[in-house]
């Protein structure tokens, strides 16, 4: 039988598109071998990983709104204008660090019931760092693997915004949004040990093109069309790849959760014919049904 692997996207909150993804795949029979995710796809990896279903990620969602999200209001504007020190970011980020503690207590990569790989960037040597739950088998080295981490600060620096989010440090490094290197991480994947992989891109070139009217809609236009040209390499490590139109969604839009959710799920589900057939998945026919 086929060991499939599944590389989640990062996206924002449309990332949650990828619990319908899941949700529907699984309906049809698809188990996960290993997961391998960016940003809010390196949070749902991570969580699935722990041993949760996909069910009970989708009840943590309402949990996780806007309240988890503790804005600096008085001091935005003297980070982005000045050489302000006390927190180089918009968020804090101590509120989301607790919610995530809550669900996934003092767990490290060794304690996770199945291979997974997190991607995060290094700022001061700009490297791509893997947090992975076992060693990796690839003769690339333009890469650092680490394994001895919490999967909180593990899923926190491969969703640190540059900015938004504080960087999260480890050791020497300062690690931020896997998004500005790999945002969809399908070669370690195979390097888990999946024969068949299953990439889910979410970042559209179309996201945010008709309201460039604010500093925040630019930005978002701006990483878009980095992520576009990004992804365009997607299919040299998967055996298909999934891009369910999220681009109406934006990055913090916590009431339209629900929608990506269902996005992923009917996508999904319409596509399942091109899914079985990339990932060569024949059902088994009982000899008792067979009429000759």
């Amino acid at each position: 039988m086929s060991r499939i692997g599944i590389a989640l996207g990062g996206g924002g909150i449309a990332g949650c598109a990828h619990l319908g993804i899941i949700k529907a795949l699984e309906e049809y029979g698809i188990e996960f071998h290993c997961l391998t995710g960016t940003s809010s796809g390196g949070l749902i990896a991570a969580l699935y990983a722990c041993g949760y279903t996909t069910d009970q990620i989708i009840c943590m969602v309402p949990e996780l709104s806007k309240k988890y999200f503790d804005y600096d209001y008085r001091s935005i504007f003297s980070k982005l204008l000045w050489n302000d020190q006390r927190s180089p970011s918009i968020i804090k980020g101590k509120k989301l660090r607790d919610f995530l503690g809550n669900k996934i207590k003092d767990r490290s990569f060794k304690d996770l019931e199945r291979p997974v790989a997190l991607v995060a960037a290094d700022l001061k040597t700009a490297k791509k760092v893997v947090f992975t739950s076992k060693p990796l088998t690839l003769e690339s080295n333009d890469y650092e693997e680490i394994s001895d981490i919490s999967v909180v600060d593990a899923i926190l620096a491969s969703c640190s915004i540059p900015s938004i989010f504080p960087p999260v440090a480890i050791g020497e490094k300062l690690l931020v949004d896997g998004g500005l290197i790999d945002n969809c991480p399908s070669e370690y994947a195979k390097a888990l040990g999946a024969d068949k992989i299953i990439a889910v891109d979410l970042c559209t070139e179309g996201r945010n093109r008709s309201s460039l009217n604010s500093l925040i809609s630019i930005v978002n236009r701006a990483v878009s069309i980095f992520l576009a040209y990004q992804a365009k390499t997607l299919h040299n490590h998967t055996n298909i790849l999934l891009c369910p139109d999220v681009s109406h969604i934006g990055s913090l839009a916590f009431n339209k959760t629900a929608e990506c959710i269902e996005i992923g799920y009917e996508y999904t589900k319409s596509r399942i014919g091109d899914i079985e057939a990339a990932l060569e998945l024949v059902p088994e026919i009982s000899l008792e049904t067979v009429v000759i």
